[in-house]
């Protein structure tokens, strides 16, 4: 799980109310979406023992996905805080890895699995920098070499953007093995703008081409370059994810728990990139929920383990 970016038809996005039933078992039916998705539009659930279990109401989509059931596990966890008409929310996004929320009253009272930035309307959750510093050293290491020509973007100076894309349609880089196509900017759309711009030109000539970032702390390549030369390309060994809410803040290294305003936090792990890349992985649960840190712990294990179908 991880390695390749799954088709977009088996992501979803799931969102219901639960209630519980003569069995004892939590059930609903997931609200209509348009967007294409695992097991179509408004699959039913059922949650026995902390195991949630989806199923396809909608007719399967030929040459898409034969799935009609799939399952995770929640584990005591999710078991132990669900309450009568609580919102349960899972997803799973293009590293096939998944995640889940129950909110309750229109708060947050459980995450487990990938549940990226901003949990909650009061929570906010970063990843230690590093790990982006990473990642930068290893891009350093990849195009810092001969045979690599760099073509720098600047935003803040579009009569230089406007003559390197036309330098890209004209000079064709003979004799260039890989073109770096560094854009500064800390804008995620004006990056995705000319990712669409640039990346779609052909140049036969190269072999390859990568896009890259870089922020706009640095002035020029040469700073950008000299700055990712320094780095290490080793992952640290004490990573750390940090909760921010409305009163506090705390950070919890990968691979413990702590409690943090009020919130009891398990990190299984960092945030780790990639194509795609392995999201951070955690639990996170309303301290006076009656959740042990074992009972987390184990809890974001199992969301770890991914989905069963069939």
């Amino acid at each position: 799980m991880g390695d390749a970016v799954i088709a977009p038809w088996t992501w979803f996005h799931y969102q219901m109310v639960l209630r519980s039933d003569r069995n004892g078992d939590w059930t609903g039916v997931a609200e209509e979406g348009k967007a294409a998705s695992l097991l179509g539009s408004g699959p039913a659930a059922v949650v026995t023992n902390g195991r949630v279990t989806l199923t396809r109401r909608q007719p399967e989509i030929p040459g898409r996905t034969d799935v009609s059931v799939t399952s995770f596990d929640g584990g005591e966890t999710l078991h132990a805080v669900l309450r009568q008409g609580d919102r349960l929310g899972c997803w799973r996004d293009g590293t096939g890895q998944i995640g889940l929320s129950v909110s309750r009253a229109g708060s947050l009272v459980l995450g487990l699995g990938t549940v990226g930035y901003t949990p909650g309307s009061d929570i906010a959750i970063d990843h230690d920098p590093r790990v982006e510093e990473t990642q930068l050293a290893g891009q350093i290491r990849y195009i810092d070499r001969p045979g690599t020509h760099i073509l720098w973007l600047d935003p803040d100076r579009p009569s230089d953007v406007t003559a390197r894309l036309r330098e890209l349609d004209e000079r064709g880089f003979p004799g260039v093995s890989v073109l770096a196509i560094v854009v500064r900017t800390d804008d995620q759309a004006v990056s995705l703008e000319l990712n669409r711009r640039t990346m779609g030109r052909p140049n036969p000539a190269v072999s390859g081409t990568v896009f890259l970032n870089a922020s706009t702390r640095f002035s020029g390549v040469e700073e950008w370059l000299q700055y990712g030369r320094a780095l290490s390309t080793r992952r640290p060994r004490d990573l750390w994810l940090r909760l921010r809410t409305s009163k506090s803040e705390g950070r919890v290294p990968e691979g413990t728990t702590a409690t943090v305003d009020g919130w009891l936090v398990h990190v299984r792990r960092v945030y780790e990139p990639g194509l795609p890349g392995r999201l951070s992985q955690l639990g996170l649960v309303a301290a006076d929920a009656g959740v042990t840190p074992a009972m987390l712990e184990r809890s974001t294990a199992a969301m770890a383990d991914g989905l069963t179908s069939r």
